[in-house]
């Protein structure tokens, strides 16, 4: 077998994630506002109109209404009665957005009151706040009420001019210090909802499969008396980053040996991928719950014996697909994972099957 350094760029792999790439981050999403002895049309129109108000002060970048409701239904989540901070910030993770609006619209006598909160979808805090008050009729909170509230969030510092019967009142977080303790227990979230970027480490047991001279020769060497084997698989490396709340896009070096000896005498041969590598959560949060794998990249082989003779076969493709179960304990995902590795170097084709038990940290 020759040495071979050749390098493949996984544009195709890398271009799919694109789109991913440029969604969710510093968007911000709008929740259906509750109705309280209005009816859910109005309120739906009153959505809608502060939906455009936030994007027409341009310090937003607002998800649409379809796309949201697109990716929610993907997911079996439904919108009906997720009107608390918690379940906010769920939507938040699933749609993968920034920040999070919501609120309510109520009529009182003659009265009607529209307000607003913004919730950091990270920390889970309410960022800002905003209440606007109006006497007379419904449309008034359709024309002027939901401008307000939307400037108001986009520039919390200014004031503005009261409109006829009207009042504007906005606030910022108020300082976790002046917040009692127990306020600040149910405000923090129980645990961070995601890292900006993870390593990964496995270790784990395997079962290889050769081409067909070569598996005979494996198994009758095996066969002999005084003969061991050992099997391995280790990922020596991982470094992801979120492209998305539940999918996060990276690099690993995967490698996999097989030990053969007899008295003092070894034939280690050991497979690696170098490649471009995906995980995806099935859960609803990141890091619990069942996931998928998925790589792609550049193989090789590697075999040497007890003297250090090595030899080297040439580049080929490598093909991971893996599936398994994680959770969490502190800030690391503990992963139990199952993966089928083809590596198909010249113009044979090499499998591994491997259990591994890993960490995402």
């Amino acid at each position: 077998m020759k040495r071979n350094y050749r390098v493949i760029i996984l544009i195709g792999f890398l271009l799919s994630a694109l789109p991913q790439l440029a969604s969710g981050e510093g968007t911000i999403a709008v929740m259906p506002l509750d109705a309280n002895g209005i009816s859910e049309t109005e309120a739906a129109v009153l959505t809608d109109r502060l939906r455009s108000e936030l994007f027409q002060t341009g310090e937003f970048e607002v998800i649409e209404r379809e796309k949201m409701q697109a990716i929610l239904e993907e997911q079996n989540f439904q919108l009906t009665g997720c009107s608390s901070n918690e379940c906010m910030v769920e939507v938040g993770q699933l749609i993968g957005v920034r920040q999070m609006v919501g609120g309510s619209v109520s009529q009182f006598g003659r009265l009607f009151s529209i307000s607003i909160r913004l919730i950091d979808v990270e920390t889970g805090k309410i960022a800002g706040t905003a209440i606007y008050d109006h006497k007379g009729e419904i449309e008034g909170l359709l024309d002027t009420g939901t401008r307000q509230v939307a400037r108001q969030l986009a520039a919390p510092d200014e004031q503005f001019d009261a409109v006829g019967n009207t009042m504007v009142v906005a606030t910022r977080q108020e300082p976790e210090s002046d917040i009692p303790e127990d306020r600040r227990q149910q405000e923090r979230p129980a645990e961070p909802i995601r890292e900006s970027w993870y390593t990964y480490w496995s270790i784990g047991s395997a079962g290889f499969g050769y081409p067909d001279q070569l598996q005979q020769a494996v198994d009758w060497a095996e066969s002999q008396p005084g003969v061991s084997r050992s099997r391995y698989s280790v990922d020596l490396l991982g470094l992801y980053w979120h492209i998305a709340p539940r999918t996060v896009l990276g690099v690993i070096i995967k490698a996999s040996g097989d030990q053969l000896g007899y008295l003092d005498q070894t034939l280690r041969m050991s497979q690696f991928t170098y490649s471009a590598s995906s995980l995806h959560s099935l859960g609803r949060q990141f890091g619990r719950g069942f996931f998928l794998r998925g790589d792609l990249g550049i193989a090789e082989i590697k075999v040497k014996d007890s003297t250090g003779e090595e030899a080297r076969s040439k580049s080929g493709l490598g093909l991971l697909a893996g599936t398994g179960w994680s959770f969490r304990i502190g800030g690391t995902s503990i992963m139990l994972g199952t993966n089928m590795t083809l590596r198909f170097i010249e113009q044979k084709t090499y499998s591994v099957i491997d259990f591994t038990l890993g960490g995402l940290f």
